[in-house]
């Protein structure tokens, strides 16, 4: 239930990314475009979000077993 529920929030989280990252492209003069490398700039938002998917995703997740792993392991 945990695992599915930071899952869920971190593929939320991203969506919303990704759509506030299509809007800036889309509000980017075509200039910009001409200048810079379409491959560079694909590969760079790619690169950047399948780190944030990572983070978003796992993260919550390892804190908490982590978190639980040093409580439990104290009193122990």
């Amino acid at each position: 239930l945990q695992i599915a529920l930071a899952s869920r929030t971190g593929e939320r989280v991203l969506a919303k990314l990704r759509q506030d990252l299509f809007d800036h492209l889309q509000a980017i003069s075509l200039r910009f475009f001409d200048r810079e490398r379409m491959g560079r700039i694909l590969s760079a938002f790619g690169s950047d979000i399948d780190a944030f998917r990572s983070v978003a995703t796992w993260g919550p997740n390892t804190i908490a077993s982590n978190s639980a792993f040093l409580i439990f392991s104290a009193y122990m």
